[in-house]
């Protein structure tokens, strides 16, 4: 039967992606609803990763309500931070040389640190059950800890974000296939977390028995 073969499951799976990168463009228009709805993509990547049958739309906004508070705040004090940050950088031919160097050394450093512990901020909210605090600090751990995948996946965001910049009509289908890969980077380095600490058990069960 035509609904069992390849090109069926092919053709659903793309329609499925493009769908659901839509619905996360609409939900984020207004900004400040950016990063719940990022969180609700990354729930439903997580699913279709878990081989779960949903239903897109319903299990979507269930997601949303149910990260919205923590990824709320955690996006307020991203537009925070971005709209410090450019004001520094406006200020930066006001000083002299030596300490606009300086600033802009920090704000560097600064930027790198956000950016890589932005990479594991989502997987590891719709993971674990984690406080604002606790999330913080492990989605950094872990992008420093992990760098091979962290700087995998900020290598795809920016390749992602220039396609967009020069073909803006790919914003409509090219997020969510890039929040399933980052997932699938992600998840591989929690299951070796899970095995290094489940065989660090074993050997203190052995050693203690």
């Amino acid at each position: 039967m035509l609904i069992n073969s390849k090109l069926y499951t092919t053709l659903e799976t793309i329609t499925n992606f493009i769908l659901l990168n839509l619905i996360w463009l609409v939900v984020s228009i207004p900004v400040f609803t950016l990063f719940p709805a990022t969180a609700a993509m990354f729930s439903v990547v997580r699913d279709w990763t878990l081989k779960k049958e949903i239903n897109l739309l319903k299990h979507f906004f269930q997601y949303f309500r149910l990260h919205f508070t923590k990824s709320f705040i955690l996006g307020i004090g991203f537009i925070i931070f971005v709209i410090i940050f450019f004001i520094d950088l406006s200020i930066l031919g006001e000083l002299d040389h030596s300490m606009s160097i300086l600033v802009l050394s920090l704000l560097f450093l600064v930027g790198i640190s956000v950016s890589f512990m932005g990479i594991f901020l989502f997987p590891l909210m719709i993971r674990y059950e984690l406080t604002l605090r606790d999330l913080i600090k492990n989605s950094f751990m872990f992008s420093i800890m992990y760098y091979p995948s962290t700087l995998l996946s900020i290598i795809l965001l920016v390749t992602v974000s220039l396609i967009v910049a020069v073909v803006p009509i790919m914003a409509c289908m090219v997020f969510a296939p890039t929040a399933y890969i980052i997932h699938k980077i992600c998840n591989r380095t929690f299951i070796k977390v899970s095995s290094v600490i489940n065989e660090k058990k074993d050997d203190s069960t052995i050693a203690s028995s």
